[in-house]
């Protein structure tokens, strides 16, 4: 594409959603709307409701993931959210899919192999390859899919999706 039907196509989206109608909730009604789970909190009793993160005070404050949950960690490049996210896919050991903007498929699970050995990529060369192999066989069998190509919101909408009805 050109520069014209870059800022084009922009300027079609800022009208568009210039023309949506704009929904705010007051905070009495969302209250109204929140006390239901509000008292299913405090029913349970346990500190735990979701997923823990394995991070204590996140767990305190969330109460763990959430079933249902989208969870979006942002912020400037190099800071570590990749390896933040992979973590807590690590803690929860339980099948997820990935949406990765920055980084490839084959450096998640490098770094992930990396952590499990727990060596940095300068390391490498000084283990012995048969704990390596073993470590990759270990990240092989993660239940997790990955996803590097997807830039936007509509192509991961859809993929979620559809990886939903898949099972």
């Amino acid at each position: 594409k050109d520069a014209g039907e870059t800022i084009a196509e922009l300027q079609a989206g800022l009208q568009q959603a210039g023309e949506k109608k704009i929904q705010a909730v007051n905070s009495a009604d969302a209250m109204l709307q929140a006390m239901p789970e509000i008292e299913k909190l405090a029913d349970a009793g346990a500190p735990l409701l979701g997923l823990p993160f394995g991070l204590p005070r996140l767990d305190y404050y969330t109460r763990g993931a959430q079933a249902g949950q989208l969870i979006i960690i942002a912020g400037l490049p190099g800071i570590g959210k990749s390896t933040l996210v992979d973590q807590f896919l690590e803690h929860f050991q339980t099948p997820a899919l990935l949406f990765s903007l920055e980084m490839g498929a084959e450096k998640i699970v490098q770094r992930r192999l990396f952590r499990r050995l727990q060596i940095t990529k300068f390391d490498l060369c000084r283990q012995d390859w048969g704990t390596v192999a073993e470590a990759a066989g270990e990240v092989a069998q993660a239940p997790l899919l990955i996803n590097d190509s997807a830039r936007k919101l509509g192509e991961i909408l859809a993929i979620a999706r559809s990886m939903v009805k898949q099972g």
